[in-house]
């Protein structure tokens, strides 16, 4: 029979024989590891994910836009926003008729149109500065017969993913805006038709 001193050692200090079964066990417990790797992966993926998503939409958008610039330049081209007696404003929702529900159209876009003496003299760049786009010196000049046009509508789309809204950081350089958006371009040139 066991003193009772050596009952209350053995419940206060278990014997290292269990112990070391209990650590060698737990050791080789991988019941939690796919949890683990997979807490270890998540951020990267998701925001791999999202980048893409991001970028897919950056360039879908931009093609929209193209195309309903595209639309509403051909009303200036032909004749029939002259003869319309065309506004800045109207010229504008011509655009964002042809864009659908993709922008925050009205409030969002800019839209310069102007005409030219001749193509060398055509200024296609980027209108920004200090990181924003200047507009202030934005007009409307659709031009007569034959004359030279550019039409170049600006939207700023805003850049979801943190890691690339960083315009002059380490990461990913998607935006051109100091607030880390991106500045969707639509820039055409053309001759007017002899209308």
């Amino acid at each position: 029979m066991r003193s009772n001193e050596q009952h209350e050692a053995d419940t206060v200090f278990p014997e290292t024989s269990a112990i070391s079964a209990g650590r060698r066990s737990f050791g080789r417990d991988d019941s939690g590891t796919t949890a683990v790797e997979f807490g270890l992966i998540a951020a990267p993926f998701f925001a791999l994910m999202f980048a893409i998503i991001q970028i897919g939409l950056i360039f879908f958008s931009g093609q929209v836009l193209d195309n309903a610039t595209t639309e509403a330049a051909r009303l200036i081209r032909t004749g029939q926003a002259q003869a319309s007696g065309y506004t800045a404003a109207d010229f504008k929702s011509a655009i964002c008729l042809s864009s659908g529900t993709l922008f925050d159209c009205q409030s969002n876009l800019k839209v310069d149109v102007r005409t030219y003496a001749d193509f060398n003299a055509t200024d296609m760049s980027k209108p920004i500065d200090k990181g924003e786009l200047d507009d202030k010196n934005f007009t409307f000049q659709m031009g007569g017969r034959e004359d030279i046009v550019v039409v170049r509508a600006f939207y700023e789309w805003p850049v979801w993913v943190p890691l690339m809204a960083v315009p002059h950081g380490n990461g990913v350089k998607l935006g051109d805006l100091a607030n880390g958006n991106f500045m969707l371009t639509s820039a055409i040139t053309f001759r007017n038709e002899p209308f």
